[in-house]
């Protein structure tokens, strides 16, 4: 499974929408998990560490994975594979701002398929 910038765009559209919170209920939700330095190695200058499927599951919750899933029209599993590679790169455009504000759905969509259908 590869990266895009434009897919990483699209996630962190989604995740940026008011019904979901931001990178300010991100960081919340990392910690709350004790996992707030993983999500500081992504804002900072050098390697990202990784996320587990269990701890990106624990994070975001069964809830926000099946949301994108449906989405984009995949098992929960693959959402899972193609947000753990993604959510670096979104949550970096996140504390940017440089998200994007309109087409979240239907964008995200068309750019989570790109990797989540063989």
């Amino acid at each position: 499974m590869a990266s895009s910038p434009q897919a990483a765009q699209l996630l962190a559209q989604y995740l940026g929408q008011p019904s979901i919170g931001g990178l300010p209920k991100l960081t919340e939700l990392f910690n709350a998990q004790g996992l707030g330095a993983i999500l500081q190695s992504w804002l900072g200058q050098g390697g990202a560490l990784p996320i587990s499927a269990e701890q990106l599951q624990a994070v975001l919750g069964s809830d926000v994975i099946q949301a994108i899933a449906s989405k984009v029209g995949i098992d929960p599993a693959q959402a899972v594979q193609t947000v753990m590679t993604l959510l670096p790169q979104a949550v970096q455009l996140l504390a940017s701002g440089k998200e994007g504000e309109s087409g979240v759905g239907g964008l995200l969509a068309q750019g989570l398929s790109l990797f989540g259908k063989s």
